[in-house]
């Protein structure tokens, strides 16, 4: 598979300094922690990890928010990338002190390393630094990339008839396209566009959903809200944006970027005319 390279360009700096406000029960092992409070160019991060993990949290979310800014800005108008609402993000020492404040499953904490929550003004980030071999961003790349795609700019980009929502299958596409986004370089480097081996896999195991039903699952939809058919429709939706997004055109490679988005929105009857679906990924780079 084809792969975005970006090159951090930025200089990053990080104030931290102790975070007296935090307020636990006294006596608890939360109150014997020194708490600190960094602030980047575009998060608040507040923890009880070590300076250095913060540090590493705050670089991470920068370093993908410019490569997102980058690649977006290629694809879409400069306008789609406009300033999000305020994060905070919450770094936790290891997952014991993160238990309790993991979202529920079930009724019990889900086994997650990290989450991405947001009330519409404000939005939080919450990992675990000492997270063994977990990998918190994924999922925390996925909800961010939801947050910064809820503007008008990115829907008038692709226009949708309905500017409320994008179509889901976009909007859970690109979410996992920028989910893969690892740093390379020692650091100075992006890469986005690894196949991710679960969807592959699911796609060479099960049948397609066919390319009228993708275009038209919302949130109502089975497919959306079935834990098996919603794997399926996660995997198919990567792969198709995937073909569409990956450098030097997909199947609509003799239009500009941004048309090739705009045939995409189109009804399946003028799709289906215009372009083939995309194939099966293969997991190999």
């Amino acid at each position: 598979m084809r792969r975005h390279i970006v090159t951090f360009a930025f200089a990053f700096a990080l104030f931290v300094a102790v975070w007296p406000h935090f307020a636990a029960r006294p006596g608890s092992a939360a109150a014997r922690d020194v708490w600190l409070k960094a602030q980047s160019t575009r998060f608040t991060l507040i923890g009880d990890a070590s300076e250095k993990e913060i540090r590493n949290v705050g670089m991470r979310l920068e370093q993908f928010r410019e490569a997102f800014t980058q690649i977006s800005s290629q694809i879409f108008s400069p306008s789609v990338v406009a300033s999000s609402v305020p994060i905070t993000v919450v770094v936790f020492k290891n997952d014991s002190t993160y238990r309790p404040f993991k979202p529920l499953h079930q009724g019990k904490p889900a086994d997650v390393s990290g989450h991405f929550q947001s009330s519409g003004d404000v939005a939080y980030i919450a990992l675990a630094a000492g997270r063994g071999g977990g990998n918190p961003y994924a999922i925390i790349f996925h909800e961010y990339v939801h947050a910064l795609t809820s503007g008008d700019a990115l829907h008038a980009t692709l226009s949708v008839a309905h500017p409320t929502s994008l179509p889901t299958w976009i909007s859970e596409g690109l979410a996992e396209y920028f989910s893969s986004f690892e740093v390379t370089g020692a650091g100075k480097n992006g890469r986005l566009g690894a196949a991710i081996a679960s969807h592959a896999r699911l796609l060479r195991e099960r049948r397609l959903i066919p390319l009228e039903t993708l275009l038209a699952v919302d949130q109502t939809s089975p497919f959306y809200v079935e834990t098996d058919k919603k794997s399926l429709f996660y995997a198919e939706s990567w792969a198709l944006t995937h073909y569409l997004l990956r450098p030097g055109g997909g199947g609509l490679s003799s239009a500009s970027s941004s048309t090739r988005w705009r045939r995409a929105n189109l009804p399946t009857s003028v799709l289906s005319r215009r372009s083939k679906p995309a194939t099966r990924p293969s997991s190999r780079s």
